[in-house]
Formats: structure tokens, C-alpha cells, sequence
């Protein structure tokens, strides 16, 4: 039936139920699952009305922590 499982997630309550959904559905058929973990970027900055964004190694950092 399904060969392979693709399985997004942002960590709500909501996703979680969808990842377990998932993995039974995995079980069940045979199939391969890939999990994607999404996040969003952290908020840039607005300081005095200047716009100051996350150099890229602070958000690689900040994303890496949230796993």
C-alpha cells in the first residue's frame, strides 16, 4: 500500500498525534518514515527602529538547541 511515509512536524500537540498516527501506519503497511522537524527562524530584531537580524551561526545554533 504506501512504500515510503513522509512525516512533518513542528512540535504541537497537534503534530505529535499526527507523528504517532504515522508511525502505526508505518508499522502496519511496511513502509519506510522520514521525519522533518520545521521550525521557524527566530525573530530579527528591531532595535530604534533599525531592523537587525541573527548572524547565520546564531540561528544554525538556536535551531540545533530546539532538537
Amino acid at each position: 500500500m504506501y512504500k515510503h511515509i513522509l512525516i512533518p512536524t513542528d512540535g504541537s500537540d497537534l503534530a505529535d498525534k499526527a507523528v504517532e498516527h504515522g508511525l502505526q501506519l508505518a508499522k502496519l503497511s511496511g513502509a519506510d518514515l522520514t521525519l522533518l522537524r520545521v521550525t521557524a527562524p527566530p525573530a530579527p530584531l528591531v532595535v530604534e527602529g533599525v531592523v537587525v537580524s541573527y548572524p547565520q551561526e546564531e540561528v544554525q545554533k538556536q535551531i540545533k538547541a530546539r532538537v
